[in-house]
């Protein structure tokens, strides 16, 4: 992102979302309103007093009111919804949907509906009670309510909008109403936005539940005004940060570090790589860090070390005399959330029934709550006296516990400096690859040596040293007879220069001189005159020369003509003797010709030495910086077998760390205690502002800012509230503050939950943030509508790019903190990735895992408590099961009355089994009317008035048990699963909060055939462990017991193996339908077809349940083909309007009714394990009867139905 008012315009775009979703949240959607809502406010219907006007509503619309808004408690007493009347109207459109817009709102009382025909009075001409929608008037009309005096009676107001008194509520209302007409029309002609606004004209009024702007949007667009009044973000450094920064894909950077963390919160347990990677960026000074953790993986136990490593920090500064405020604020969207934390600080021995240290913020009692803690806190400081030498103690057990570590870090910087000094000669080359080149190299140098001659073949050993020794011996040596050659190559050239016209190249002189005919010539023509008189003398003997010449042609004729003497004179001949003689006479003859035989030295010999000698030498040296390397590796590997220091630091100071942060606790109360009298008077005024009143030191620490919160956070070191609060807790609003960042860190959880722009009043209050988030667990509820969400785009955000990565509709908190580029589940930019899950067992860790398709993640759980590994073993061991219904709908829309009531079932199996319902069992329903059904029937039984057990999966968030019931609710094929199915999000955060086991209590073959994650996480369950709990039909519980055989669970199974294998004529199956799970195997259909094989009569009757919807379902479609297929398509009969019954008729003699679906049902594999604990929920019963006038009855019955069109061919 470039531009220098880029981080501004985004901050406008985003102020603008924030307005539009707090307007949308006070819309009525016009979809959602019933005729006998409408109300018309005329002169004939309204009648006036001095208080305002009173209408009346039809016996009709009060009957159709009440129906809809009425309903009965669990006490038993009739509650209303709350309802407003809403008046007038506007009407926006976005896109197909159309809204309602109240400008005043006046709310019904409590017993509205009491009323046959109910009359109402607004007091539209006194008292504040019909309140303006200040931001419907300010964004659609242009007008600032506020500015007239929002505190002013709604005739009031409405005359100072169009600026005409009127003494009739009628005559100001109708004024009102041409004024909204004509202001919408000169708005329109300046503005586009309300191009689609109208004042609604059909009625004037609506009841409906209340409708208002969102207080928290409100309070955001009061940080949002303050920051777009500035210049730009330079005072904000933090936030410009958040919205420019984009992933530089440098993960290497997560590993440097400039300072390192002291203390931790654990006690036991080391922390994960990626906690200890986020405490080092934090105490390096990284202002923003992301962090991305799947369910379980310490995002909790990160903010508590987080927290205790800010503690130790504080107690050093202090103790260097440089105290200043390293505060802690924990927030997030989930008060749950927020609330862990506290509690877990809570419940530490070294922190339990503090007055001071946490503070907890939220609604007006959680405040007063808090409060009342401070005051307390001042009395104990009262109470207690300073203890210098106490504090001076502890002040030098924290710097010798700090001084330890930092001995271990010398020592471990100075190996590890030797190691990378060592490791530095392989250059860019991995120790492997260096090692490798170094083998090849030893090889290459082995082979040469050999091939050269300077070791025997297959020396086992070699000595570098004497090796090069040898091949420089051989260099010289060669060195030598170079010489040697050149010399008597010399000599021949100088001897046969002194030749005259020789008759041949100087290349055939040597073997001339080495010839016979060269020892012959010399013989015969050696004594050939010369000098005085010597022409004479030689033409006196010319004869005995000529003899001699005949001679040399006789004796040696082809070397006369090689070497040219054919034609040659005497004289010549006499020359080339001489010549010959001169040669031989200086002695060395020999050896020069032996030296020119042996020729000059092999150059390529010369080479592959000197490249040896130059191998040896590399090899030398790459061997001393091999061993080098080794020595530093093994030296720091002895000492540091962690391998970082960020692993040393997570495994080797556990107890070290934690001693740290329980002396800083204690030396930081001692400076509590010196420091009272100072700290008194800031606590009275952050108390004072926190209750909503202003006292003279307002103004007076205003001007010290740095001190005040000094002086607060050293009380109140950690904070915690959700984001709807935060802004709350520095007193000082942020126009006070004048860019002043209170909290020194702030730590956001949960932060895939929280769309980008609402971080801004936090980081706007921040020095530096740790973001942590997942966006693979549920994500923000925006309520912007599309068509509105596109419209800010277009206005906002018109480049594409840009709205990828910053818009509120599409990018979460943790994205933008992370530097993505988009608002991708998998785009996890720069964050810092926490990789070990404590919380699950191996089974529930991996169907999360699998459902929302996290990689790399270390499933590191420790083992239950004895008490919950008893109770898990006595329910199976099974971490995953699955107990089937069939379904039936509950008395509301999205409720299933089958699954409420095979739930209390499994109570009472967990209860028996020794868990505390109270304590350890959550259930978990994706719908709100299922959630209050099962809160209504288990409620009381659960405690959930003490604490959430029974909830949405939204509610669940940061929240985990030792037991999660999964209620889906859904089991009809039209039952829509989108909203469970559409995201991996909603199942990946309720499988995940189970940790010990997670139970699917629901409708097995419709979350099968759903597909996506409902079918993963149902073929996971019923894999692990299945039982089916089917409704009894047709019931005999009147039946005497008397001559009548009763089949209880797994008996059914022998019982229908004995009865088909002994059948001799028929055999009648009537199921409702035929089904298998997700089992491969089928044992029933393989042994009707061995009977009919035999030659019995078989006959299969199946139906359907719910025969009264359209969505009726059959069964599996594959394994109805099989049946036909197997036993015939005429012996596979579907009953068209449906059956519940579950009967076996043998030979016409036996008849066995009862709860046991023969041919669907999932038994075989549950009777298979031994677990020692029956696990079924209910008793499946049948009984074997022999009434002859029963099965002729049931016979004829079967027998007049048709069979209906199949839809299996």
């Amino acid at each position: 992102m470039q531009g220098n008012q880029q981080d501004m315009d985004v901050l406008r775009g985003w102020c603008a979302f924030v307005e539009a979703t707090g307007l949308a949240k006070s819309r009525v959607k016009e979809t959602d309103v019933y005729q006998e809502q409408h109300v018309r406010l005329s002169a004939d219907n309204v009648e006036e007093d001095s208080k305002g006007f009173r209408f009346s509503l039809s016996a009709e619309q009060t009957r159709v009111l009440a129906e809809r808004y009425v309903k009965e408690s669990e006490e038993g007493t009739t509650q209303s919804e709350a309802l407003q009347l809403g008046f007038p109207l506007l009407r926006v459109i976005e896109g197909k949907q159309a809204f309602f817009v109240p400008l005043f709102r006046y709310s019904l009382p409590d017993d509205w509906h009491a009323q046959p025909e109910f009359s109402l009075c607004v007091p539209v001409k006194q008292g504040i009670e019909v309140v303006p929608d200040i931001d419907a008037f300010r964004a659609y009309l242009d007008i600032d309510i506020q500015e007239l005096g929002a505190e002013r009676h709604m005739m009031s107001l409405a005359a100072a909008c169009t600026g005409k008194q009127g003494e009739t509520f009628v005559a100001v209302f109708r004024t009102f109403l041409a004024w909204i007409n004509h202001r919408l029309a000169g708005l329109k002609t300046i503005r586009n936005d309300v191009a689609d606004v109208h004042l609604e004209k059909a009625i004037t009024g609506l009841i409906c539940p209340p409708v208002i702007s969102d207080f928290n949007s409100r309070e955001q667009l009061k940080d949002y005004k303050v920051l777009l009044e500035r210049p730009d973000l330079k005072t904000s450094p933090l936030l410009q940060r958040y919205i420019l920064q984009r992933s530089l894909g440098n993960p290497a950077s997560r590993h440097q570090y400039s300072r390192f963390p002291y203390g931790l919160f654990e006690r036991k347990y080391p922390l994960g790589r990626g906690q200890m990677q986020t405490l080092t960026q934090v105490a390096s000074g990284v202002p923003l860090v992301a962090v991305q953790g799947a369910p379980g993986t310490g995002k909790t136990t990160l903010f508590k070390s987080l927290i205790a490593s800010r503690i130790v920090e504080r107690a050093l500064a202090c103790i260097a005399g440089e105290d200043r405020n390293l505060g802690v604020v924990v927030t997030s969207t989930a008060k749950k959330a927020v609330e862990n934390v506290i509690d877990d600080l809570r419940d530490d021995p070294c922190l339990n029934d503090f007055k001071w240290f946490y503070f907890l913020c939220g609604d007006k009692a959680q405040v007063t709550s808090e409060i009342d803690r401070v005051h307390a806190l001042l009395r104990k400081l009262d109470e207690q006296s300073y203890d210098k030498e106490k504090q001076e103690a502890l002040a030098d057990r924290v710097v010798a516990i700090k001084q330890t570590i930092d001995g271990v870090h010398v020592k471990f910087l100075r190996l590890l400096a030797a190691f990378e000094d060592a490791r530095s000669a392989f250059s860019a080359l991995s120790p492997e690859s260096f090692r490798e080149r170094l083998d090849a190299l030893i090889r290459d140098v082995r082979e040469s040596s050999e091939a050269l001659g300077m070791i025997a073949h297959q020396e086992p050993s070699l000595d570098y040293r004497v090796l090069t020794s040898h091949c420089n011996g051989a260099l010289e040596a060669l060195a030598v007879d170079k010489v040697r050659y050149t010399q008597a190559k010399d000599h021949l050239s100088r001897s046969y220069a002194k030749l005259i016209d020789a008759p041949f190249e100087e290349m055939a002189y040597q073997p001339w001189l080495e010839s016979k005919l060269s020892e012959t010539l010399h013989y015969h023509f050696s004594d050939y005159p010369r000098g005085f008189m010597g022409s004479l003398r030689a033409w006196m003997s010319r004869r005995k020369y000529a003899r001699a010449r005949d001679h040399l042609k006789k004796n040696c004729p082809d070397d006369m003509t090689a070497y040219g003497l054919d034609s040659l004179d005497h004289a010549h001949l006499a020359e080339l003797a001489r010549n010959r003689g001169d040669v031989f006479s200086a002695g060395n003859a020999e050896h020069v010709f032996q030296t020119l035989r042996q020729g000059p030295p092999e150059p390529a010999r010369e080479a592959s030495l000197k490249l040896l000698v130059k191998a040896i030498a590399e090899v030398i040296q790459r061997s001393s910086e091999w061993h080098r390397y080794e020595a530093a590796r093994d030296s720091f590997n002895a000492e540091f077998p962690e391998g970082d220091w960020i692993e040393v630091l997570r495994l080797r100071f556990i107890a070290q760390q934690r001693s740290l942060f329980e002396h800083a606790i204690d030396y930081l109360w001692q400076e509590l205690l010196r420091q009272k009298d100072v700290l008194g008077q800031a606590l009275s005024l952050w108390c004072n502002m926190l209750d909503g009143q202003t006292d003279s030191g307002f103004y007076k620490w205003k001007d010290k800012l740095q001190e005040f919160y000094r002086l607060i956070s050293l009380a109140y070191p950690v904070m915690a509230s959700t984001l709807a609060s935060v802004q709350k807790l520095p007193g000082y609003k942020l126009a006070d503050l004048n860019g002043f960042t209170p909290y020194a860190l702030s730590l956001v959880d949960e932060a895939g939950m929280v769309s980008a722009e609402s971080l801004v009043p936090l980081l706007a209050r921040s020095e530096r943030s740790i973001v942590v988030g997942d966006p693979l667990q549920i994500e923000p509820i925006r309520t912007l509508g599309s068509a509105m969400a596109g419209k800010l785009k277009d206005r906002h955000f018109a480049d594409n790019t840009l709205y990828e990565a910053v818009s509120p509709m599409l990018v979460t908190a943790y994205h933008r903190a992370a530097g993505t580029f988009s608002g991708a589940v998998d785009d996890m930019g720069d964050g810092i990735v926490l990789d070990e899950h404590r919380r699950c067992r191996p089974a529930i860790a991996e169907l999360f895992m699998q459902i929302a398709g996290y990689h790399g993640v270390q499933v590191c759980t420790q083992p239950a408590e004895p008490r919950i590994q008893a109770a898990c073993d006595k329910m199976g061991g099974f971490n995953l099961m699955f107990y089937g219904v069939e379904g039936r709908k509950g008395p509301l829309p999205n409720t299933n009355q089958d699954e409420v009531e095979a739930i209390g079932l499994l109570l009472d199996k967990l209860e028996g089994a020794g868990y505390d319902l109270a304590r350890d069992v959550g259930i978990i329903t994706p719908y709100s009317n299922q959630k209050n059904l099962l809160i209504k029937t288990y409620g009381e039984r659960l405690a959930q008035r003490k604490a959430l057990k029974i909830g949405s999966v939204h509610q669940f968030q940061g929240v985990g048990f030792e037991v999660i019931i999964y209620s889906p609710v859904i089991f009809q094929r039209t039952d829509r699963d989108q909203f469970q199915n559409g995201k991996p999000n909603l199942l990946n955060v309720a499988v995940s909060r189970a940790k010990q086991q997670f139970i699917v209590v629901g409708n097995q073959h419709r979350l099968l055939n759903a597909g996506k994650s409902l079918e993963k996480m149902a073929r996971a369950c019923s894999a692990s462990f299945f039982v089916s709990m089917e409704h009894q039909s047709p019931s005999f519980t009147g039946v005497a017991p008397g001559g009548i055989r009763h089949y209880f669970d797994c008996e059914h199974i022998q019982a229908f193996e004995s009865l088909i294998t002994s059948s001799q004529r028929s055999f009648v199956a009537v199921v409702p339908w035929i089904r298998q799970g997700i089992s491969p195997n089928h044992p029933p259909l393989k042994l009707l077809q061995a009977a009919q094989q035999r030659g019995v009569d078989v006959k299969v009757y199946y139906g359907h349940d719910h025969i009264e919807h359209p969505n009726a379902d059959d069964g599996e479609i594959g394994l109805i083909k099989a049946y036909r297929n197997k036993l015939g398509a005429e012996n596979v009969i579907r009953l068209p309007e449906g059956t519940h019954e579950k009967i076996l008729m043998v030979d016409d003699q036996l008849a066995m009714v009862g709860s046991w679906n023969w041919l669907s049902h999932s038994y075989y594999r549950y009777c298979e394990i031994s677990t020692g604990t029956p696990l079924a929920l209910r008793r499946e019963t049948s009984v074997e009867l022999r009434d002859p006038a029963l099965i002729n009855q049931l016979k004829s019955r079967i027998a007049s139905r048709n069979e209906g069109p199949s839809p299996i061919r």
